[in-house]
């Protein structure tokens, strides 16, 4: 397997992902047979129809991104078990948006995410832009700057 450098160069990138890093050297430590590949698949499988059956009531479904707030981009890699709101709609493929409802006491963004049904992209965009239009979406200010440069 590649170094880290060599995955991006293989992505067709200079940059490495911090995030898709950890996930590869964490797949290295996978050894699994064909059968128990087979079994995740299926599995896999019965959630997309699971999450599928369950959108299939609601045009759209608000969540949140993470269970927190917003935090620097450099430690996302150490906090994986935060994306696991987003990771439930990635796996199924369903079209997502996030958009800022707000600032935490630092000035950090709290998102919502907006799910929509398979191939209904249009209502999650639709969706988006008039929470953005209606909450003014992001908005970087001196308060958030400074958390930022103070965590950095």
């Amino acid at each position: 397997m590649p170094d880290a450098a060599g995955r991006a160069k293989l992505l067709g990138t200079k940059d490495k992902s911090p995030l898709f890093d950890a996930f590869l050297t964490a797949a290295q430590g996978c050894d699994i047979s064909l059968t128990e590949m087979r079994g995740r698949l299926r599995s896999w499988d019965k959630y997309n129809f699971a999450m599928n059956a369950f959108s299939e009531k609601y045009d759209i479904t608000l969540c949140p991104v993470t269970p927190s707030t917003a935090f620097k981009h450099t430690e996302s890699s150490k906090n994986i078990r935060q994306f696991t709101y987003t990771m439930a709609y990635s796996l199924t493929g369903q079209p997502v948006a996030t958009v800022n409802i707000g600032n935490d006491d630092r000035g950090f963004p709290i998102g919502i995410q907006i799910v929509g049904r398979l191939w209904c992209e249009h209502q999650v965009l639709a969706v988006a832009k008039y929470l953005e239009s209606r909450l003014g979406g992001y908005q970087l200010t001196r308060k958030s700057l400074t958390a930022f440069k103070k965590e950095a």
